[in-house]
């Protein structure tokens, strides 16, 4: 058993059981406490899947079709035949994706969670392109993304755990928000999640199933303590690292994270409770959440902010059901075993 599962085990005595009732307000990390909420959803029952080759192959028309237009700057011809073809597959999908009812099942899906739990829970709406352009550094424009107010916060305090990059390809997408506190350690927590479908890739290879789905999370929960800075802990290649990164005695925890210190006050001296912090047993919890979510962590003060993810492949609604209800548990309390091992 991993230092991770020993952290987490069930068989260890539960502080943190759900309550029949549910509490008055709940912790936030950017807004200190909420008042308790819970959004609630009719079960939509089960709608039309398509069959998941079906599916398969419109995404790969998809992509193609994209290549296709690129290649069209070069050769017009290209462009002529697949720009239609682009157009036909964003409509399908769009259909494939209503037929299944997949939007009103992932927010039933969610709702279930919270439920279950006794957790509080708000759904978010997707992000969308707004009128407003701003500069980038490189000269050219872009326009502004617009985010739900309920999450905004989140991608303005922690942007790099929201979005894809080196280390992390799969951006956080937030469909959800739960606030509770974890059946293990009954600390409280603040958690956002969604949903992408996935098709093919190495799952699809290792199970058979050409379609399923990945699951991103992000969390919050406080420490006892405040380390007074804010570092990251990053999965990165090692292109991405430098001399001036933070380094543990431990090679296998540096080959895999780039752990890199901002707000830094007093230099090499404010570095010194983070190193007394990254004890062995934790980096070991660190490199077991790599591997199980493929974590990425900021420490900002007395907050840990933590982003993972998981991938099932399968489309049946019952088994992501039950299994959305225990992912998004275990990570949770995942994430907090690492202020076990870090105070």
């Amino acid at each position: 058993m991993s230092v991770l599962d020993q952290a987490v085990s069930s068989d260890a005595p539960a502080t943190g059981q759900a309550n029949s009732k549910p509490p008055s307000t709940m912790w936030d990390p950017f807004k200190g406490t909420v008042p308790f909420q819970r959004q609630t959803f009719k079960d939509p029952g089960k709608g039309i899947k398509v069959p998941a080759k079906i599916q398969s192959f419109v995404v790969t028309v998809l992509l193609l079709s994209a290549v296709g237009i690129m290649i069209g700057f070069l050769w017009i011809t290209a462009a002529y035949y697949a720009g239609p073809a682009l157009a036909i597959s964003v409509l399908l999908l769009a259909l494939f994706s209503w037929l299944s009812k997949e939007h009103a099942r992932e927010r039933y899906r969610f709702f279930k969670v919270a439920e279950r739990h006794g957790w509080g829970f708000v759904t978010v709406r997707p992000p969308s392109d707004s009128d407003v352009t701003k500069k980038k550094s490189d000269g050219t424009y872009e326009r502004e993304r617009r985010y739900d107010p309920k999450i905004e916060p989140a991608y303005a305090t922690v942007p790099d755990l929201m979005r894809a990059r080196f280390g992390q390809p799969i951006p956080t997408v937030v469909r959800a928000i739960f606030w509770g506190r974890t059946r293990r350690y009954g600390l409280p927590f603040w958690l956002a999640a969604g949903s992408l479908q996935t098709f093919g890739g190495p799952e699809a290879k290792r199970t058979g199933q050409d379609v399923g789905y990945t699951f991103t999370m992000v969390t919050a929960y406080r420490l006892d303590r405040d380390i007074g800075i804010r570092a990251k802990l990053f999965a990165e290649p090692p292109v991405m690292k430098n001399r001036k990164d933070v380094q543990t005695e431990s090679v296998a925890f540096n080959d895999i994270f780039h752990i890199s210190v901002t707000d830094d006050p007093d230099g090499e001296a404010s570095r010194l409770p983070l190193i007394r912090t990254l004890t062995p047993a934790l980096q070991t919890v660190l490199i077991d959440l790599w591997e199980r979510y493929k974590a990425q962590v900021i420490i900002d003060g007395d907050i840990v902010y933590l982003a993972g993810y998981q991938t099932i492949m399968s489309e049946d609604d019952d088994v992501l059901d039950d299994y959305l209800i225990n992912l998004i548990e275990d990570f949770a309390e995942a994430a907090q075993s690492f202020k076990i091992y870090a105070e």
